[in-house]
């Protein structure tokens, strides 16, 4: 049954490409390898998915099913809208990679682990998102280290058995601090401030230790 199945979606898979193929030598469709492409990921995830909703327990195959998804995706975005695909194909291509991680830790809490990727390719697709609409006005870096934090603290506060990880406070803490330095810097006044401040204080600190020394 399945080996007839799988025969039959690549039999209209290359009938669907042929017609592309053929509707784009005759100049109605534009790009039809594209269209083409974005089929085939689209079958590829589509199959993937199949595996994972018909058992449950075969959860590794979320992963590539929305990763083939996303990228049929980005094909599309990049069809569809040019000038968008460029700027946001890499976006959507993260977040539904990072959404299947999600998924796989709500469906059942003892893949806590999950949260780390997900909430790293998360973040990553929020950069590449937001860098070609603010990254002249803000550092994409603080925004990853801010994302990579928040990651952290979700592991610590989100349900999952044996409790609280009391060791995620740590990265979250340091990768926090990381992204509110970077912020700071960012800010075009306070970047020349910044390095003042600290020569300042290393100067009032070095004044006491002398004063002290000669008391």
């Amino acid at each position: 049954m399945w080996r007839m199945q799988s025969r039959l979606a690549l039999g209209i898979l290359l009938v669907a490409g042929g017609i592309l193929f053929l509707l784009q030598n005759l100049g109605i469709v534009r790009q039809g390898g594209d269209l083409f492409w974005t089929l085939a990921f689209t079958a590829a995830g589509a199959v993937f998915l199949y595996i994972y909703w018909m058992e449950r327990s075969q959860w590794w195959a979320l992963i590539p099913g929305l990763t083939f998804l996303g990228i049929a995706g980005t094909i599309f975005l990049s069809w569809a809208f040019p000038g968008l695909g460029g700027e946001w194909g890499g976006a959507f291509f993260l977040a539904a990679i990072g959404a299947a991680f999600w998924i796989l830790y709500a469906t059942a809490h003892e893949r806590w682990w999950a949260i780390i990727p997900g909430g790293t390719l998360v973040t990553l697709a929020f950069v590449a998102g937001l860098t070609p609409l603010i990254g002249k006005a803000f550092d994409g870096g603080a925004i990853l280290f801010i994302g990579l934090g928040a990651t952290f603290v979700l592991l610590y506060y989100l349900p999952k058995p044996g409790g609280r990880f009391q060791w995620a406070l740590i990265p979250a803490a340091v990768l926090l601090l990381m992204g509110a330095a970077l912020s700071v810097a960012a800010v075009s006044f306070l970047r020349y401030a910044w390095p003042v401040v600290l020569i300042g204080l290393g100067l009032f600190l070095v004044y006491r230790s002398v004063s002290r020394a000669k008391a």
